[in-house]
């Protein structure tokens, strides 16, 4: 592998518990979700990471200060990495909502984010981190809507399916250097499909 090659470990935060009365920036990880992100630092141990990148939410910042604490990794936030906004609050037709922000990314909800502003950010937010980190091996922890919709940004059959079989947590590899960022499909995690779930599992307090 080339210096100048960037190895980016996408990590989908841990099972979170979604709370109608709370900010969805403050939605805490659930009970399960708490076991999961103790358990990450020894599934990431063998990766050799030396930067961590998180969304500012808390779901992620608990996903993987488990991780940050026991490698003695400082977090650096970038708001870039946030979810996107699809609703300003719980709703019960989410998955209708959810499913036309796909088939038009130019649509968003009043006082949302459509798919195609999320889509550059979260593509100038993980290409920024490749650049900054050139060489590193880094953790971005981030969130199931906008990793999907980087991945649609370098694989356009990558579509809603696809996002609804990426677990909490998940780790995917991506590889970044000159030519741009690559991902390595071949890549498995050993353990984590023992301790993933899917996002339909996440517990909802209406």
């Amino acid at each position: 592998m080339s210096e100048t090659t960037t190895t980016i470990y996408l990590i989908r935060h841990a099972q979170s518990h979604p709370t109608n009365g709370l900010d969805e920036p403050e939605w805490p990880l659930s009970e399960l979700g708490r076991r999961q992100a103790g358990r990450l630092p020894e599934l990431l141990a063998s990766l050799h990471i030396d930067r961590i990148v998180s969304s500012p939410y808390a779901r992620c910042l608990d996903t993987i200060g488990p991780f940050a604490s026991v490698s003695g990794i400082d977090i650096a936030i970038d708001a870039g990495l946030r979810e996107r906004r699809i609703t300003l609050e719980l709703r019960k037709d989410f998955p209708e909502v959810l499913a036309r922000s796909w088939e038009d990314f130019g649509f968003a909800l009043s006082g949302c984010e459509n798919s195609g502003e999320a889509q550059r950010r979260i593509r100038a937010a993980i290409e920024d981190t490749a650049q900054r980190h050139a060489g590193r091996t880094v953790a971005v922890c981030s969130h199931g809507n906008v990793i999907s919709l980087f991945l649609n940004s370098i694989d356009s059959g990558f579509g809603l399916e696809e996002m609804m079989q990426i677990r909490n947590p998940d780790v995917l590899r991506l590889r970044a250097d000159a030519a741009g960022v690559q991902w390595d499909r071949t890549f498995r995690i050993e353990g984590l499909n023992e301790l993933a779930t899917n996002h339909s599992e996440s517990p909802i307090e209406w």
